[in-house]
């Protein structure tokens, strides 16, 4: 049961969530469904990454877990019963799920492609589409979010290069000579494309200062790259493109229930890392 529960990853959905809160506070209205949101691309990555330890044999895992996270499967898609959205949203992931496990790692790029869609711009455009916001903010945003998600993916690979390779894996990282260049190069490029994420959301030259501490998380991740701790340069970045979601929605909304929210997903974050120090 306890490899069971380590091979869900579950605290990897934790940006998502906060991708989610990102259009309601735009909005600066909450609404319960954001929960629903939240449930079903919790439950479905759990079912996509027990696939993927499955697979990696990350995890000494029984037989029944491929029975498991057939009804893990299944779940998110009743929601549709609530509203289309989830069962588009559901199926997506699904889908999604399958080809990033058996088809894209075995494509340069094809990876950070489908992380991207299922990690920034589908969440992003399900919960604008739910709370109503406006199809310029949602594309224009998306288009970033894009990009930001290719500078983000390499800092994810990084550590394990070797592996991916003995598993006929292909990443922008262990396809290149310089795999540590490409990673801080992309992650001063996510800053930028933060930079401009903030201008376009808020409309306000002040909200550039609230980067500062994304800035300062940037130059650990780097530090501890260049000193081969690779393990500890990834949850550092975990923290930094969360705080960088957090800091955007805290400067975006007043409604005390998006911040109680977006703080209280902060707080899980900080006990779930904590706890493994």
């Amino acid at each position: 049961m306890g490899n069971l529960i380590k091979s869900m990853r579950l605290e990897r959905t934790i940006p998502i969530w906060m991708i989610m809160l990102i259009p309601f506070a735009i909005k600066n209205e909450f609404s319960e469904k954001i929960f629903i949101l939240f449930a079903s691309i919790t439950i479905t990555y759990a079912g996509v990454a027990i696939q993927n330890a499955l697979l990696d044999k990350d995890y000494s895992l029984k037989k029944s877990s491929k029975i498991f996270l057939l009804f893990l499967f299944f779940i998110p898609l009743t929601f549709g019963l609530i509203d289309s959205l989830f069962f588009i949203y559901g199926l997506s992931t699904i889908i999604l799920g399958f080809l990033y496990n058996f088809i894209a790692r075995k494509f340069w790029g094809a990876d950070h492609l489908i992380a991207g869609l299922t990690h920034f711009i589908i969440p992003f455009i399900i919960s604008s589409t739910l709370i109503g916001i406006q199809k310029e903010t949602i594309i224009i945003s998306s288009i970033l979010l894009f990009f930001l998600s290719f500078s983000y993916g390499p800092l994810t690979n990084l550590k394990d290069i070797k592996k991916d390779q003995l598993l006929g894996y292909k990443t922008f990282v262990n396809s290149t000579k310089y795999p540590k260049k490409i990673t801080n190069l992309a992650i001063s490029n996510s800053l930028v494309l933060f930079s401009i994420l903030y201008l376009f959301l808020t409309k306000n030259l002040n909200s550039l200062f609230l980067l500062l501490i994304p800035f300062i998380l940037k130059n650990q991740i780097s530090k501890n790259i260049k000193k081969n701790n690779l393990k500890k340069a990834l949850q550092i970045g975990r923290i930094y493109l969360l705080a960088t979601e957090y800091l955007l929605i805290i400067f975006l909304t007043k409604n005390l229930a998006i911040i109680l929210l977006a703080s209280n997903i902060i707080l899980l974050t900080a006990i779930n890392y904590f706890s493994k120090e």
